[in-house]
Formats: structure tokens, sequence, C-alpha cells
């Protein structure tokens, strides 16, 4: 994820417009390369993907994912603390045991 995040990075960089002030041919004029807003959103999502790598190393999928779940779904604009609950519960719980059972089959 982190090598994606520099993918992004450099692509939205380097957006070749040349720093002209003419509009993208195909997105106009909202399309005006990387700026601060963006750069935020990059490091934050950076920091994110770091600290749940550390925090799946170290603390476990269950007790990392359920907390991360939930903020990101308050980063991304939810406010409904009974959704946020239940789906940050649900879905790690979901993942984990579809993945424990799918890699514990017996195979003839």
């Amino acid at each position: 994820m982190l090598v994606l995040a520099v993918l992004l990075f450099l692509t939205s960089w380097f957006d070749g417009s040349g720093g002209s002030d003419q509009p993208h041919e195909e997105f106009g004029s909202e399309a005006r390369g990387i700026g601060w807003r963006e750069l935020g959103d990059l490091a934050t999502w950076s920091l994110f993907a770091v600290v749940l790598m550390v925090g799946f190393i170290h603390a476990g999928f269950l007790p990392t994912a359920v907390p991360a779940l939930a903020l990101a779904m308050l980063y991304a604009g939810e406010r409904n603390w009974l959704l946020i609950a239940s789906v940050a519960i649900a879905v790690p719980v979901l993942i984990q045991q579809v993945a424990w059972h799918a890699f514990t089959v017996q195979l003839p």
C-alpha cells in the first residue's frame, strides 16, 4: 500500500501540464495536479497503512482491524455510531472466520 501511495504522489506531482494554466484535456479545470489537501490525504493514509502493518505484527488481526475500521469510517464521514460499531466488529470477525475455515480444510 505504501508503494501505491508513493506512485499516486509521483503521478500527481508530475501531471505533465508543465505548470501551464491550461485545463486538463480530459478532466477540465478541476484537474490541477496535487495540492495540500491531496498531500494531507496521502500522508494520512500512508501513516494509517504503516500503523496497521505494525499493529497486525504486534497485536494481531482482530485487535488492530476493529479500531482501524472504525477510525476509517469516521474519517470517511460516517457518524452513525451503531453502524460504525456493527461494521467495525462484524467485518473483521467475518474475514477472520472465512480465512480460518478456508485455510484449515484438509486437502486429499
